[in-house]
């Protein structure tokens, strides 16, 4: 897992662990959790859960692992849609038995993905806050795999994430970044997704030692 500081070095912007030392435009973490999370009843399709959170249960629960945690930070004062930077940020991390357990991870979740990019992924992520996600195309780049996401304005801001996923050794870690994007009534556009969530998730490749 990276550091509130690791974390602002990587996305150039001010993050913090603590809410009493965020600032202006900082995103600061509101959770922090070891083992796995479910919010499969918030997604539709189900199996699609993974491309809209991090570290959760019915992704990882076949794979076993011998122990997982997650971490969110948010915006607390709404100032992202100006500065440009993301308001929303998870990073995950996953301990399974071998290298060759995480390779197998890393290839089912990317034709998991690759499923989930023909249709639109509906997320309901709290009071008054439901997203149909057009999902583009999945990536792959060595042993990390991403999917950019927009869903369009309605009752709440249109935004766009993207979701990445990566392994080294027998480490899984994920990386889920979000921003408020504007674009016409009822249109959206993966291709407004930045790639934070793919910086992160190769910085925190980075952090594991062999």
């Amino acid at each position: 897992m990276l550091t509130a500081t690791q974390l602002s070095e990587v996305l150039g912007i001010n993050i913090a662990s603590d809410p009493a030392d965020s600032g202006t435009g900082a995103l600061t973490m509101n959770s922090s959790s070891y083992g796995t999370s479910d919010h499969s009843a918030q997604v539709t399709p189900r199996s699609c859960v993974g491309v809209v959170f991090t570290g959760e249960h019915d992704v990882y629960g076949p794979a076993d692992p011998l122990a997982t945690k997650v971490e969110t930070y948010q915006d607390l004062y709404g100032s992202s849609e100006t500065d440009g930077g993301p308001y929303l940020l998870e990073q995950a991390a996953a301990v399974l038995s071998s290298a060759e357990q995480a390779q197998e991870f890393l290839t089912s979740s990317q034709a998991q993905w690759e499923t989930c990019s023909r249709s639109v992924v509906d997320a309901h992520l709290g009071y008054e806050n439901s997203r149909g996600y057009t999902l583009g195309t999945v990536q792959r780049h060595e042993n990390v795999i991403t999917v950019a996401m927009a869903a369009p304005e309605g009752e709440q801001p249109g935004e766009a994430c993207q979701q990445a996923l990566g392994v080294r050794e027998n480490v899984v870690v994920e990386a889920r970044t979000c921003t408020i994007v504007h674009a016409l009534p009822g249109t959206s556009n993966p291709g407004q997704a930045t790639d934070d969530a793919e910086r992160v998730a190769t910085a925190m490749l980075r952090n594991v030692t062999l």
